[in-house]
């Protein structure tokens, strides 16, 4: 059972999944070219990503906590490609991913 599952339900209404298994995004966007989801949540946009750890498990655990895109696909809310990290870990990861923008797969399996 998820935490809120009425938000989970709005999300999950305006996605696709892809060839990937990436659960896409299809509402609004903060328009950049590479963009990030955006939603509502108690009347404040937030990340699409966000919205969806929150409906799963509630608040993050602590202040300096990011919910990471394993994906790298930032259009993305699948939970099974989303992790908790701190900002710096989560940079050291961007890094080691780099090399493998575009392909999903191999994104998923870098450790850190």
């Amino acid at each position: 059972m998820y935490h809120n599952q009425k938000l989970f339900d709005r999300l999950y209404a305006r996605v696709i999944i892809d060839e990937n298994g990436c659960h896409i995004w299809q509402g609004q966007t903060d328009g950049r070219p590479d963009p990030y989801g955006r939603t509502t949540l108690y009347s404040t946009t937030i990340a699409t990503h966000i919205a969806i750890w929150f409906a799963k498990h509630g608040k993050l655990p602590k202040k300096g906590w990011h919910v990471d895109h394993r994906c790298t696909v930032r259009l993305c809310i699948n939970l099974d490609h989303l992790q908790l990290r701190t900002l710096k870990k989560n940079m050291q990861l961007r890094e080691k991913r780099k090399k493998h923008k575009g392909n999903v797969i191999l994104c998923l399996a870098v450790k850190g």
